[in-house]
This record gives C-alpha cells, sequence and structure tokens, in this order.
C-alpha cells in the first residue's frame, strides 16, 4: 500500500499546488490525463529513500493499468532533481537488521526497471544534480530533458560500491570507451554535455521548464511522438562541442581494455595532463570497486535491461557484506573527512579471480522480482537520443536496413540522420564530430570506418 499521508499542513495554501497527493517526500497531481510526480526531499537533495521507491515503483507500474497519459517526474527544488539513493539512511538501517540491505535495492531496482520498462510515456526534467539513483530515475525514461543546471555523475566508485541502478546497462552502450571512464572516474557531465553523451534526449533551458510542462500537461493524447515534438520545439541547438572531444582518443585508447591494471598502465604510459588527473582520480577510489565495476560494465554489454539489473542486485548484496561501502558512506557523505581506508588499499591486492567468485559468480536466496517478461536488449526509444557512434557504423557498413541505397559521402550521411532524426538540435554537429573522429576519406568519396581518426 502507498504511504499516502495527506497534504501537509505547510503547503497547504502554496500557490498552485491543487488536487495532490502527498506520499512520504513526494507528491502527485493528476493534470488532464497525465500524472505530474514532484520529488520533495530538499534537505537530502531528492534522495531516495525505501518509501519513496516503493511507492513511487508503484505508481509508476500501475500507470500501465489505467488512463494515465503520461507521467511527468521533476523536482520541487532547482538546486536538485535527484542526488542519488540515500545510502546514509540505508547505512543506518542495515546497522540494526541486515535484510533491510536486501529490500531496499529490490524497491530501488524495481523502481529503476518499471521506468526503464512502462508503456506509459516518461519525461525526466533532469534540473539541477542529478546522480547515482538519480540517473536510475531519468536515464532509463524515453524522455529526458537536461538544462543549463544539470549535473550528472555515477560517483559510487568513490563510496565503496560501484555504479548500479541499470547504469552498468546504459553506460555498456555509450560511445566507444567514454561509459567506462565515467564509470570508474565519476567523472561529473554538466548542462549540454549530458546532452551530447546521449544521457538526456533533449536540452533545454531550465527557464523554459514551466512553459514546457504546461504544453506537455495540455495534451489529452500524449502519444510517444506527438510528447517529442513538443519539446523540441523548445529545445536548444547546442551553443558548444562536448567537453571531452578532445580527449576522446585519449579515453578510447586508454580505457580499452578488460583490467584495471592495463588501464592504469596506459593511461601512465600516455603522460599527458589529463592521463595524469585521471589518475589521481582513479587513486582516490575503492581498488574492489574499480575491480567490480569494469568487470559489471564489460559484462552488462551483452545482457538485457533484466539481467543487467538482476547482476547488479548480486553485486549490490555483497557490497553491503564488504568494508568498502560502509567505509566509504560513513568517510565521504557522514563524518565527511573524505579520507577512506580502503580494505584492500591497493589495485595489486585486489584479485580479479577472487572478485568473479564472490561478487559474481553466485545467486541470492531471493532473487530480483522483475517481470522478465518485458526485456530488452537495446532501449526501444533510441530515436530519441543524438546518433550514436554505432548506428553510424552501422549505416557505413550496410548492416542498416532502412537506409537503402544511398551515396555513402559525408553530406549523405549528415542527411540521412537529419531526417530519420526529423531535424532534431544537434544531429548534425554530433554525426559530423563522430566521422572526422572515426571515418577515411576513400578515393572515391566515399566514407569508410576507422579504429581511429587517421589522416
Amino acid at each position: 500500500m502507498f504511504r499516502y499521508i495527506g497534504k501537509r499542513a505547510s503547503l497547504a495554501g502554496q500557490a498552485g499546488v491543487k488536487n495532490c497527493r502527498w506520499y512520504t517526500n513526494f507528491r502527485t497531481q493528476n493534470v488532464g490525463t497525465n500524472l505530474v510526480v514532484t520529488l520533495d526531499k530538499p534537505q537530502s537533495l531528492n534522495a531516495l529513500g525505501l518509501d519513496m521507491c516503493r511507492d513511487l515503483g508503484e505508481i509508476i507500474r500501475e500507470s500501465n493499468q489505467s488512463d494515465i497519459g503520461m507521467i511527468l517526474l521533476k523536482s520541487s527544488s532547482p538546486k536538485a532533481f535527484c542526488a542519488g539513493g540515500d545510502v546514509r539512511e540505508l547505512i543506518g538501517a542495515i546497522a540494526e537488521n541486515k535484510e533491510k540491505g536486501k529490500e531496499y535495492f529490490q524497491m530501488e531496482y524495481g523502481l529503476d526497471y518499471a521506468i526503464a520498462t512502462t508503456k506509459t510515456p516518461i519525461v525526466a526534467f533532469m534540473n539541477g544534480i542529478t546522480m547515482g539513483g538519480g540517473c536510475g530515475i531519468s536515464v532509463h525514461a524515453p524522455f529526458r530533458i537536461a538544462t543549463e543546471t544539470t549535473l550528472m555523475a555515477m560517483p559510487e566508485t568513490r563510496i565503496g560500491l560501484f555504479p548500479d541502478v541499470g547504469s552498468t546497462f546504459f553506460l555498456s552502450r555509450m560511445d566507444g570507451e567514454l561509459g567506462v571512464y565515467l564509470g570508474l572516474t565519476g567523472e561529473r557531465l554538466k548542462g549540454e554535455d549530458v546532452f551530447l553523451s546521449g544521457l538526456a534526449t533533449h536540452y533545454v533551458p531550465s527557464a523554459q521548464l514551466s512553459n514546457l510542462e504546461k504544453d506537455l500537461c495540455d495534451l489529452d493524447i500524449p502519444e510517444p511522438e506527438v510528447i517529442g515534438q513538443v519539446i523540441q520545439e523548445y529545445s536548444e541547438e547546442s551553443s558548444s562541442q562536448f567537453s571531452l572531444d578532445n580527449v576522446r582518443p585519449i579515453i578510447d585508447e586508454c580505457f580499452k581494455y578488460n583490467t584495471m591494471e592495463e588501464i592504469v598502465q596506459a593511461l601512465t604510459d600516455e603522460r599527458s595532463e589529463f592521463s595524469k588527473q585521471t589518475l589521481e582520480t582513479l587513486n582516490q577510489m575503492s581498488p574492489t570497486s574499480l575491480k567490480i565495476t569494469l568487470k559489471s560494465i564489460r559484462a552488462a554489454k551483452t545482457l538485457s535491461i533484466s539481467d543487467a539489473f538482476k547482476m547488479e542486485y548480486k553485486l549490490a548484496l555483497k557490497c553491503l557484506e564488504g568494508h568498502d561501502f560502509t567505509e566509504g558512506v560513513t568517510k565521504q557523505l557522514i563524518t565527511k573527512t573524505r579520507d577512506p581506508s580502503w580494505v584492500p588499499a591497493k589495485l595489486s591486492d585486489v584479485s580479479l579471480s577472487e572478485i568473479e567468485k564472490t561478487y559474481f559468480n553466485w545467486e541470492p536466496e531471493t532473487p530480483l522480482s522483475i517481470p522478465e517478461e518485458l526485456t530488452y536488449m537495446e532501449y526501444p526509444h533510441r530515436k530519441n537520443t543524438l546518433p550514436s557512434e554505432r548506428e553510424v557504423q552501422q549505416l557505413l557498413s550496410g548492416e542498416n536496413p532502412d537506409a537503402g541505397s544511398m551515396q555513402l559521402d559525408r553530406a549523405g550521411i549528415v542527411s540521412w540522420f537529419e531526417s530519420d532524426r526529423m531535424e532534431k538540435p544537434g544531429v548534425t554537429k554530433k554525426v559530423l564530430e563522430i566521422l572526422s573522429r572515426k571515418t577515411v576519406v576513400m578515393e572515391d568519396g566515399q566514407l569508410k570506418w576507422a579504429s581511429a581518426h587517421q589522416s
């Protein structure tokens, strides 16, 4: 049952808040056929607690059997959409009852999976801080709006965990080795970068969100195509290049390996300022978390969305039993001394075979409860985002059955993707960037995919 707590007196007279139902740290409001869900836990930047996860998950799942046309997820605060799971609450809960850890991850991953597989269109306003669990309730949605204030990251290796909430699925499907880099380092993406990376589907100035919300909620029949058209009317062309473009060759070269030792060696040999800073970042993270993260992202590349969540559930339960998660949360978020003592303290002391045996090669007595018939290998709503490297490569290699017979020169490829994406802002810039970095021009003017840019 929902923990419906009634309208709070402190907000009873708030302008614009009508016909609301209040739950634990969020509220819902029916607007026509649509449902607006507003996260309202500003004191902890909307960190997802157990009750929030349970109730939100039930609302998302039940929307499939209701007449709700669209769900809009947003925050009551401009500072944060959602800063992640409430791991401080979790650490306190499992200190009293270890079973609370299993329950929490069941509820959180169940919520994320519901968002990833629901038939009801979901629009997430990722305004402000969107990290960890905040990515879980947004990046799986078909429509994800970034603004100039969006600050996104998966910083779990810093607290002795690993990028979870289904992030192994989307990180493993990002261009090149970008997802591995983001997962290991916890690097933050800001504003337009979230859109250019493909983690957001649109970029809209925050000042326009209220108008966009009104237009979306005014839709009587919010079909996905119509929702996309409305959002696109407010979308802006990116005014700058992706901030990591200049170091993409280094990322792809150094993070292509399957062991942390090889990645560290490649960064050491590379000798750039970027590689030096990256090594310093990695040295701050839990060595155990780094090895779990790398293996889980590599494994998820060939897993369905349901299997990725089931893998993460196993890993999360084992992390609860280990030393580094409690240590990381305590030192980083509770005492804030920022000086965790990892055990083991060095990558060389973390046995990959032991990681595989302890974390990956076991099955929990109570498996993750999710409806597996809703699973898939690729996001069904990928055309809402900018084209990926893989899509450009498939077009060049003739693997795209929709392309037919076309001229595979620069102009022809750009034109095809502009049409395929309905002239979405940013498509031309993204395709040209991919072509300049990943292709060579043949004598007949045709393009050929190359493993690296060649002049």
